[in-house]
């Protein structure tokens, strides 16, 4: 696979952290086909990507500037644990609270709140 740049990477991960798309809608499908007839990259994990880049410009675009926002955004990962300690991480500095309530044996990842 290659990057934005041309740098060729040998892709070990044989499609981890894909995403669903859903359940096979055609507009959905057929985006995602065309995409990748282009070349696009479907598994990059942090990689980035074209596509990455074309997101990020319309979310801007679209979202970010109209409504006057300051964000940064942040891709937290390929993972429900990376998901998890971001959630938890959010709502601490949302919150201004320190503790958290969890279910035993709930288990999602090694990180000390997943």
């Amino acid at each position: 696979m290659f990057d934005i740049n041309r740098r060729r990477y040998i892709d070990f991960l044989a499609g981890a952290g894909s995403l669903d798309y859903g359940y096979n809608d055609p507009v959905c499908t057929q985006a995602m086909v065309s995409y990748i007839q282009r070349g696009g990259i479907a598994h990059s994990l942090d990689l980035y990507t074209s596509a990455k880049r074309e997101f990020l410009r319309v979310l801007k675009q679209n979202i970010v500037l109209p409504r006057g926002f300051e964000y940064v955004v942040q891709f937290p990962g390929p993972t429900g644990e990376n998901a998890v300690e971001a959630a938890l991480k959010l709502a601490r500095k949302v919150t201004g609270r320190s503790n958290v309530i969890s279910f035993t044996n709930g288990f999602n990842g090694v990180m000390l709140g997943a």
